[in-house]
């Protein structure tokens, strides 16, 4: 589910195509980022400091969110 402290990556299942669009808000961010799985479903935000984050997944007519929080990195 997540990688790095400062990475959050997920595999989105279920998918009937790939190329699913995500898109990351979080008001620690200036702005939202957005991204799209590779072929298998995976996603990746690598750089993001410690917050809670909404995560979105658009695919077809599927729209699905969920909050995560990142916590800090150890010093």
């Amino acid at each position: 589910r997540f990688g790095d402290n400062d990475t959050l990556a997920a595999l989105v299942t279920n998918l009937i195509e790939a190329d699913a669009l995500v898109i990351l808000q979080c008001t620690c961010l200036r702005g939202m980022r957005e991204t799209q799985t590779n072929d298998e479903g995976f996603y990746a935000f690598r750089g993001l400091p410690a917050g809670t984050y909404t995560v979105q997944v658009l695919a077809g007519h599927a729209d699905v969110s969920k909050v995560v929080s990142l916590p800090p990195s150890d010093p």
